[in-house]
């Protein structure tokens, strides 16, 4: 009497193994790997959207206060607390240089949208040491 594997146990461990193992990995490569890069992209994108906001609250308190005349608006397709996030291309009359166009992501409450549309004057605040660097100040 041997007390090795016979040829029976050892089909039945690479049967297992197949059974278990192969799905289990190909799930990985061709399902939940895509799933777990395209999650890992969401997150930096909104990583970079909060860092933004953040800025943008922080132009509120210290950035120098202007106007803008808004030359266009258009919806990304995000929200951002219920309020969807724009594009809006400014024609800026800061009051000491001449006006610039500039443009600026910003998410616009919904109660603000009928006062940011092309034509209409915003006030806005402009950051001192880089001009085109700017926030909506509804």
């Amino acid at each position: 009497m041997s007390m090795g594997i016979g040829i029976g146990e050892l089909l039945l461990i690479v049967g297992i193994l197949a059974v278990v193992v192969v799905p289990i990995v190909i799930l990985w490569i061709f399902v939940w790997g895509p799933m777990m890069k395209k999650a890992g992209r969401v997150m930096d994108a909104s990583a970079q959207m909060m860092q933004a906001y953040g800025a943008a609250a922080q132009l509120q308190v210290a950035g120098m206060p202007a106007q803008a005349r808004v030359l266009s608006v258009r919806q990304t397709g995000a929200y951002v607390n219920l309020a969807p996030q724009c594009v809006l291309e400014l024609e800026v009359y800061p009051g000491t240089t001449p006006p610039y166009t500039a443009t600026v992501y910003a998410a616009v409450p919904p109660m603000a949208i009928p006062r940011v549309q092309p034509g209409m004057l915003v006030p806005i605040r402009v950051d001192p040491l880089n001009p085109m660097h700017l926030a909506l100040a509804l």
